[in-house]
């Protein structure tokens, strides 16, 4: 099966800004995504989104389109592998065309679970039909109290388990915070720490 039309859709939308306690200051706002669709020869058409919630998805978009856009046309769809082994490893880039290559990727997945009629995690051999899930937010407080109060709405809210995110906060507040959150969420909570 062969890709006959490439073509990506830009999506602009508002998410409200939210205030952060890392580097990047704040999310949201004006935020500019991308529909990727390949067309094949069989009439399916694979998807998968570009962009970035954070900001930066225009220019994600461009670099994208300039470096893979019109390569795709006349790609074997099941040739996915083969493309992976053909990109420079590395490089020069730091990387960067695996990281572009890596939406084509999940559009020729989509295409072929759409094929043999079966989601994509089942051609992957899923193991398991449900996931729990968790509460998480980039890291919006800067205190303890902040994340005390974070936790308690998540668990009010039903959810088993919360993945804070301390951003900026000094290691010592951040001991003190998660002894704090494990104490008024109690020891039912799953509770993960992403100090990225």
């Amino acid at each position: 099966m062969k890709i006959t039309a490439a073509s990506l859709d830009i999506i602009e939308f508002e998410i409200p800004r939210l205030a952060i306690n890392d580097a990047r200051g704040a999310m949201g706002g004006t935020v500019v995504g991308g529909l990727l669709r390949l067309r094949t020869d069989s009439g399916l058409e694979g998807n998968a989104h570009l962009g970035d919630r954070g900001g930066g998805g225009a220019e994600t978009i461009r670099r994208f389109w300039d470096r893979c856009g019109e390569a795709l046309v006349g790609l074997d769809t099941y040739k996915i592998s083969d493309y992976w082994d053909s990109l420079e490893s590395g490089g020069a880039d730091g990387g960067a065309t695996h990281a572009l290559w890596s939406h084509v990727d999940v559009a020729l997945w989509d295409i072929a679970g759409k094929a043999a009629g079966v989601p994509v995690h089942a051609l992957l051999g899923s193991k398991r039909d449900a996931c729990d899930v968790y509460a998480t937010y980039p890291p919006r407080n800067s205190t303890v109290v902040g994340y005390v109060d974070e936790a308690t709405q998540l668990v009010e809210a039903g959810f088993k388990a919360y993945k804070i995110h301390p951003g900026a906060m000094p290691a010592n507040d951040v001991i003190e915070m998660v002894t704090q959150v494990r104490r008024v969420v109690g020891d039912e909570v799953e509770m993960m720490l992403d100090p990225n």
